[in-house]
Parts: C-alpha cells; structure tokens; sequence
C-alpha cells in the first residue's frame, strides 16, 4: 500500500508542477505574469511525502518480510537496478525511525515555505514572527542532520 502511495503522490507532483509550466508559459506568451509559486509548493511537497511513503514502505518490507537483494533482482533481466542508495537502506526500527523523522521535517519544511508564500507581512511584530519561524525550522535541520554519518569515511 505504501509503495502505491508513492506512486500516486510522484505522479500528482508530475501533473500539479506540469500545470504550474502550463501556467506560466500561458501567462508569459500572453504578456502576463502568473502566480505559480503555490503550486510550485505543492507540487515539492507531493514528492516529499512520496518519498516519506518510499522509505516507510521499502523500510517496513526489509524489517518484518525480507531482505531486498539487489543482485537477485538484476538476474535473468537486462535491467539492472543497481545497488540502492545509504538513505534507503534500514539496519533496524530505530534506523527507520530516524530516517522517516528527517524526512517528516522537510516535509514540515516544504508547508512552512507554503505558508510564508501565502502572508502578508505588514509590520514589524509579523517580520520577527516569521523570522522566528525560519530560525526555528534551521534549528530543526542542524538537529536533524547531526547524527548523519558521512558514508565516504565509513
């Protein structure tokens, strides 16, 4: 079900960011200018939660089923998918955890963007509210990269 979701969210990014080029290159011959930059938003934000489902998805199947071997799945095809990436690879429960909270905070990320994207800041007590904001969500992306292990030095 997970790995469906993630289909059907990338797919919904694909056709919400080709409505947005659509827009804007209507709105561009036409001498006009258009407001794509939600849709730009949304459509981030589709891809990020298609690869929250990805990694929840492949990270449950490699916990409770099986072992995903990458070498099985290359014999007796020409395709070859190669070895999967350091990010979508779980060592445990714990691992995966991790990894979906780092993703879950982009995702947070994406819809703060959306939010800025969409108020109007009219004085000074708006401005630090919204600096505030942007502090707090840099705060949340050093702490969530700093158990990140550099995979070249391993």
């Amino acid at each position: 079900g997970s790995l469906a979701g993630t289909t059907l969210m990338m797919c919904n990014g694909v056709i919400v960011m080709g409505s947005a080029i659509v827009m804007q290159t209507n709105s561009v011959m036409s001498g006009g200018h258009a407001e794509v930059g939600g849709y730009v938003v949304a459509a981030i934000d589709d891809f990020v939660l298609g690869v929250v489902l990805l990694v929840f998805g492949l990270g449950m199947y490699e916990l409770f089923i099986s072992e995903i071997d990458e070498e099985a799945m290359g014999n007796g095809a020409d395709l070859s998918l190669g070895k999967r990436p350091e990010w979508l690879q779980t060592k445990g429960l714990d691992d995966l955890k991790k990894k979906l909270a780092k993703v879950i905070i982009m995702s947070l990320l994406v819809k703060t963007l959306g939010f800025f994207e969409s108020v109007e800041v009219s004085g000074s007590t708006e401005l630090l509210q919204a600096a505030t904001a942007v502090t707090l969500c840099s705060i949340a992306m050093y702490f969530a990269g700093l158990g990140k292990q550099d995979p070249i030095t391993k």
